[in-house]
């Protein structure tokens, strides 16, 4: 009779925060794959829960920005006592590899629960999955171009979504696409000035939507197209921005354009720009 064992061997908590991402990946089967090694192992299924393991390492690479658990394990910047035993998860998968490629034979085999690695190795390997800074399509690709160090931080908000509707912006309604960003100028004494816009292909080519209006010029009913947003020295703030690739009042549908190339290029008045591909599942009409 096989074992009960009450404790989950994933942290039902991680489980719970990769159920409330959404950033452009689909978690469903990480998810499932994680509530499945819990149930085998409630019910001691030791082969289950190793093949289920090393599928779980070959699953999540991208969310560090790599193709293979063994880039995770040696190129990732763990602090040195963790990179110790993130090691001794890349030497288990042998294991899995064992119990699904050996042949039956006359020899007895002793692998059983308690050869699992510490959940708390693998937890610890979760819990950076979902904190780490990793390259994907929310976070910047590509810091660039600039003429002098600057530690000004600008990132997309996917969950808030990219809206192209006809928006009451100040006193008047535009047809234009709603996103937000996060700035974090905490860490410079000086001040900096914000300006956004987006790209995508379409049938001519390039589409391009240069103008834009940020919610707090709007909210005082001038016109203020084009005007940059203004943030001061150690400060942050997150807030919405209007885009457009008209400035008129005219109300017209969301443009013919490819949504797997949308790009929204936020540049600093320093000179850094920042470029974030934004995942289609974010695009979105009203």
């Amino acid at each position: 009779m096989k074992n009960q064992i009450n404790k989950p061997y994933i942290n039902t908590e991680l489980i719970g925060r990769f159920q409330s991402l959404n950033d452009g990946y689909n978690y469903k089967k990480l998810i499932a794959i994680l509530n499945e090694i819990n149930s085998s192992y409630s019910s001691g299924n030791s082969y289950a829960c190793a093949t289920l393991l090393r599928a779980l390492f070959d699953h999540i690479p991208p969310l560090f920005g790599f193709n293979n658990f063994e880039s995770v394990v040696n190129q990732h910047p763990w602090q040195q006592s963790v990179k110790e035993f993130m090691k001794r998860l890349l030497d288990f998968k042998n294991e899995p590899d064992d119990i699904l490629h050996s042949h039956i034979n006359n020899k007895e085999d002793f692998f059983t629960i308690d050869n699992l690695p510490s959940n708390n190795r693998v937890n610890r390997l979760l819990q950076e999955a979902v904190v780490s800074k990793r390259l994907d399509p929310t976070q910047a690709t590509l810091p660039q171009k600039t003429s002098s160090p600057t530690p000004i931080v600008i990132k997309f908000e996917p969950e808030h979504g990219v809206t192209w509707a006809n928006h009451g912006v100040g006193r008047r309604t535009w047809s234009c696409f709603r996103l937000v960003i996060s700035i974090n100028n905490f860490k410079s004494n000086k001040p900096d000035y914000i300006y956004v816009e987006l790209t995508a292909k379409d049938n001519d080519g390039v589409w391009k939507a240069s103008n834009f209006e940020f919610e707090s010029s709007s909210e005082h009913g001038e016109m203020s197209i084009n005007k940059p947003f203004r943030i001061e020295a150690n400060s942050k703030t997150t807030i919405s921005v209007f885009i457009s690739n008209s400035t008129d009042n005219q109300r017209i549908p969301l443009p013919d354009l490819d949504r797997d190339t949308l790009k929204v290029l936020v540049k600093t008045e320093s000179g850094t720009e920042f470029e974030f591909i934004v995942p289609p599942a974010c695009i979105r009409t009203e």
